[in-house]
């Protein structure tokens, strides 16, 4: 994410559509305080998100990239000092206002150009592969 907010994958905002002023005031006059409940709720000490929106926004309209989990190396029991040649991460990404299908595919892609060298990613029914050491080609299948 950069300092505005905005989630850092080349063209993951291509294909999304602005909001609509209708859209914007509409959620304006919603009559809550949808920052202060969430503060209220969760505890945290501030909201943060993408510049130019407002939460309710950035909830209902905006598209999300999420890292839900992290995993690598042993999982078993004892411990181990060698630095394990595996790691996961469970990885989505929701949006409702975009332009055309091609979302999806273009999440794999960008995926997989960003895989490390011999690397493999792995989403339900598809997976990917860099197949040469430098990651100049990979597959999707």
């Amino acid at each position: 994410m950069t300092r505005t907010g905005h989630i850092a994958i080349p063209g993951f905002y291509d294909d999304v559509l602005p909001l609509e002023d209708w859209e914007r005031e509409m959620w304006r006059k919603i009559p809550v305080n949808i920052d202060e409940e969430i503060l209220k709720e969760t505890g945290v000490p501030e909201l943060f998100g993408e510049k130019g929106f407002s939460t309710m926004e950035r909830i209902w309209a905006r598209p999300t990239a999420e890292i839900n989990g992290f995993g690598g190396g042993y999982q078993g029991q004892g411990t181990k000092t060698v630095i394990g040649r595996e790691a996961m991460a469970k990885l989505t990404s929701v949006s409702s206002r975009t332009k055309t299908a091609t979302r999806s595919s273009r999440w794999r892609r960008n995926i997989c150009a960003k895989l490390p060298a011999r690397g493999e990613a792995r989403h339900g029914r598809w997976a990917c592969r860099s197949l040469v050491s430098d990651r100049s080609a990979f597959e999707i299948w």
